[in-house]
This record gives structure tokens, C-alpha cells and sequence, in this order.
């Protein structure tokens, strides 16, 4: 099967629209459709969210989200995409029917196509980032993953409706056909995260390549914590860079992390042993005072993609290095910083971004966050 396009949730393969009539018990609420969730995350102002959630129509529930008299949350381009992911996971996790549906796509490229989004959807003439598609597809990997979904799903979706209070309807509109939203904001950060209790030693070995067990995962949905701060303070266990196979010294970010823990300094070893260089998609972990330093090598050079590697190269690197860190079964929270592999090293950062939620979303036994300098 090649692709699937959709838009609308009266017509074809419209199950996978936001707008399409199936309840969600998310948080111990339950809303109409996704839309509702999705727009109501915007804001952390809980009566404001009621207010959406009381609304039946998903069209109503999008005009709500659009407004700016009420604050918008200062992180919500951050975690939109979480807040997507979440919803959708839910709605497929507890409708039966809509889970098979999905799954009965295949290997199929889900698309929305529609002029109106250029995020969400495809813009109409495939230009558009069809991050909507890209989150269904990640859902349904996902669930193919998980096997059969518990048999009690169906019946807490019930329950819960059946229990939630009924704050009543103002009344319906239209669906107008327009299933996400583009508006832009301004970024924000996230702070006071909860941190696990810190181990009195590590049991971390410097080495390329990280213990074969997986540890078991949990449900639920991991969200990625985006922090204001310097990575060298971070409250997390561990803090992670990215590294090339072949310098001999430090510069930016790795020397500042070497200068602090020596024992991590890649680029001297090679230096001392220059037969025996880094191989790129290798992870090594290096025990340390407060963090555990985690060497990243997903580039073969220094500085931006040459002939002999490309940029999509040096991403399946990093998704290779971002395995073996989920493999650790000692690792239970890790820092990355703002922009890794980006910059001078010539990635995108909507790829790499997109990979390390990814990786959380994959183990919600890991902490993750994000670090970035304040302006």
C-alpha cells in the first residue's frame, strides 16, 4: 500500500481525523474527540479547559483554542506535538474498532491532505510538514509494537464517561473542516520537573556499547522537559553531547564538558591512539560527579557533512547512539542540550527534536530533557 490520504471525518478513511466522534478519557477527563484535548492543552488555565471540554462540537472546541484573550501556555511549542501524540494514542487505545482500522493501513504513508494546514497537514500539494500523519503513523508502530490492546479499555472508556461529570451543552457548530492548527507562539521553557531520588554510585563502565537487556517499559507517554539552564547543572543523572570519530581535541560544548569531567575526554584517547578511532553510532558512558557523561558518536568529521557522509547519515548515528542509551538499564534520566547535532554540525533540529521525543515516547522509564542557554 503506497499512500493513504484523508481530511474530514465524514469521508473516507476519516477515522483518522481529530473531528471524528470518539471519546477519550485522557487525565481523568473525558473529551469528545481529540480536537477538544488538543485545543485545551493550550492553555494551563483549568476552567478554560472545562469550558472547551463542555462544548460537543470539535469545531466549537477548535474556535476556542484559537483565542488569545486567554493566555496561551509559554511551552506550547515545545510539547504540541506530544500533546498530539498522546491524544491520538489514547483514542486508538481505547476504541477497538478504530485500533484495527489503523493498523489495517499497513505500512502506508498517512497523509492529510488539505490546502488550510501546512503543519499538520500537506498543504495540499505535499509541501506541507504532515505532522498529523507523521504522529498517526508513530501511534500505529507503536501499537503494532504493544500487540492486542487490553480487553478493558473499551469498558474504562465507557466507565469513565458514564462517571464524569456533566457540566452540560453549549451548544454545537459546524464542523468547518479544518482539523488542526498552524497559529505560531512564542516558545517557552519548562521547569520544576520531579526527579527521581539519586543513586549514592553509579554502576557505569566507560565502553562502546551498553548492556543488551531493555528494561521493561511502562505505559503512558513520556513528554520531554525543555528547561531554561546550563547543561553542566542539570538535575538529571546523566548529561549527553554529540561527538565526532576523528578529532583530537575539543572545541564548543565538548570542551567545556572534558574540561569538567577528563575522564569522558574522547578526542584526547584518539589523540594518544590515533590507530584506534571512534567508530560513528557508538555510545560510550563515563561514570562521574554529579553526572554520568554520555559520548555521543554520531558523526564521522568535525563541522558540517562532507562527501563522505551525508546529514541523513548522521541522524540514523544519533538514533543509533539514542538505542543504546534506552538499552542502559542503570539510566533513569538524561539531559540533552538545545540544538544537538544542529549548528555547525549542519542538522535539522525538527529531525532531531523529533527523534529524542521519540526515544522518550519508547521509554517512560527515562527522564528526558532538554537544556538551553538563556538568552
Amino acid at each position: 500500500m503506497g499512500a493513504i490520504r484523508f481530511y474530514g471525518h465524514t469521508k473516507p478513511f476519516g477515522f483518522m481525523s481529530n473531528f471524528y466522534p470518539a471519546k477519550v478519557v485522557i487525565d481523568g477527563h473525558t473529551w469528545p474527540t481529540t480536537e477538544h484535548y488538543f485545543q485545551a492543552m493550550k492553555f494551563h488555565d483549568k476552567d478554560y479547559q472545562a469550558q472547551i471540554r463542555k462544548y460537543s462540537s470539535p469545531s466549537t472546541a477548535k474556535k476556542l483554542g484559537q483565542t488569545r484573550a486567554v493566555k496561551l501556555r509559554s511551552d506550547w511549542e515545545d510539547v504540541k506535538y506530544d500533546v498530539m501524540y498522546k491524544a491520538c494514542l489514547a483514542k486508538f487505545t481505547q476504541h477497538a474498532d478504530l485500533r484495527k482500522q489503523l493498523l489495517d493501513t499497513g505500512d502506508a504513508k498517512l497523509i492529510e491532505h488539505t490546502r488550510n494546514d501546512r503543519v499538520w497537514g500537506d498543504g495540499g500539494d505535499g509541501t506541507g510538514q504532515n505532522k498529523l500523519g507523521q504522529v498517526l503513523m508513530e501511534v500505529r508502530r507503536e501499537l503494532r509494537e504493544k500487540g492486542p490492546s487490553p480487553a478493558h479499555a473499551a469498558h474504562d472508556v465507557a466507565k469513565a464517561t458514564d462517571n464524569a461529570d456533566d457540566d452540560g451543552d453549549a451548544g454545537d457548530d459546524d464542523d468547518d473542516g479544518e482539523e488542526g492548527t498552524s497559529s505560531t507562539t512564542t516558545a517557552g521553557t519548562t521547569d520544576g520537573v520531579p526527579k527521581r531520588a539519586k543513586r549514592t554510585m553509579l554502576d557505569f563502565v566507560a565502553k562502546d556499547t551498553a548492556p543488551s537487556t531493555s528494561p521493561t517499559r511502562r505505559s503512558g507517554r513520556n513528554v520531554v522537559q525543555y528547561k531554561t539552564g546550563d547543561l553542566l547543572k542539570a538535575t538529571e543523572q546523566c548529561i549527553a553531547h554529540q561527538c565526532n570519530a576523528v578529532s583530537t581535541y575539543a572545541k564548543g560544548l565538548s570542551k567545556v564538558i572534558f574540561s569538567r569531567y577528563p575522564q569522558a575526554d574522547l578526542y584526547t584517547k584518539q589523540h594518544k591512539q590515533a590507530s584506534k578511532k571512534s567508530k560513528p553510532g557508538t555510545t560510550q558512558f563515563h561514570a562521574g560527579k554529579p553526572h554520568c557523561v554520555i559520548n555521543m558518536v554520531a558523526q564521522r568529521s568535525p563541522g558540517r557533512p562532507r562527501a563522505s557522509e551525508t546529514a541523513e547519515q548522521r541522524l540514523e548515528w544519533f538514533k543509533e547512539c539514542l538505542a543504546k542509551i534506552a538499552a542502559n538499564k542503570d539510566i533513569e534520566s538524561v539531559a540533552f542540550p538545545y540544538m544537538i547535532g544542529c549548528g555547525l554540525a549542519g542538522g535539522k533540529w525538527e529531525d532531531y527534536k523529533a527523534a529524542i521525543a521519540s526515544f522518550a515516547a519508547r521509554n517512560p522509564h527515562i527522564q528526558v530533557a532538554i537544556y538551553k542557554l538563556p538568552a
